[in-house]
């Protein structure tokens, strides 16, 4: 096990826009060893269920990690920001 393990970092997905399929944040995760991808979306309830209608929720995956398609020398991985609480909607 390493100090990382069971931990989670997500940063604002650059290839958001707002009505589209992309998650809004993106990051990896590890647990017991394990890399994971995983994918956050921000959604706002039906009110079909236990949740009352307009209410804004996080909904997210965790997939088999795969590295970054990014290369080291691109400058937008240096633009990513670490999540904060200031960032979420609720």
């Amino acid at each position: 096990m390493n100090d990382y393990d069971n931990t989670i970092i997500l940063f604002k997905n650059e290839k958001w826009e707002a009505g589209g399929k992309q998650p809004v944040y993106k990051g990896n995760a590890e647990f017991n060893g394990k890399k994971l991808n995983c994918s956050l979306w921000i959604k706002e309830a039906s009110g079909d269920g236990k949740l009352k209608k307009g209410t804004k929720f996080l909904s997210g995956v965790f997939d088999d990690w795969q590295p970054s398609n990014q290369s080291s020398a691109s400058p937008s991985h240096n633009k990513l920001d670490p999540v904060g609480s200031e960032d979420i909607p609720f």
